[in-house]
């Protein structure tokens, strides 16, 4: 929620606006009966769930990163074919994820880029 309220300039944002879609959404595979004996289908969930609780939570910390990197690992090697873009993704995260808090990223990268969102 705090991405939300930052890019919109809209600081009173209401949680239950993003929480209650978000929420519906993670909830529309799960009419998906047949597939629930299937393992892709169970890890590709599992890792849904563990993106979208941190994407979708009030207060996320640095800490909780390590939730949605979980979850992208578990999604990103359960894809059969790894194309460009899911590469591009997987260091995209490495770099927001892991990299911002060490010395690594230029300063500047750091503060007007990561913290700023």
């Amino acid at each position: 929620m705090g991405m939300i309220r930052r890019i919109s300039q809209w600081h009173t944002f209401p949680n239950w606006a993003a929480i209650i879609p978000g929420g519906i959404v993670l909830l529309l595979p799960l009419l998906r009966f047949k597939q629930y004996a299937a393992t892709s289908f169970q890890l590709l969930y599992l890792a849904a769930v563990l993106l979208t609780v941190v994407i979708f939570s009030s207060s996320a910390e640095s800490a909780t990163y390590v939730i949605a990197v979980t979850g992208f690992a578990i999604w990103y090697t359960t894809m059969y074919q790894q194309q460009r873009w899911m590469i591009a993704l997987l260091l995209s995260m490495f770099v927001l994820t892991e990299l911002s808090a060490t010395d690594l990223l230029p300063n500047y990268f750091r503060v007007n880029i990561v913290r700023a969102y």
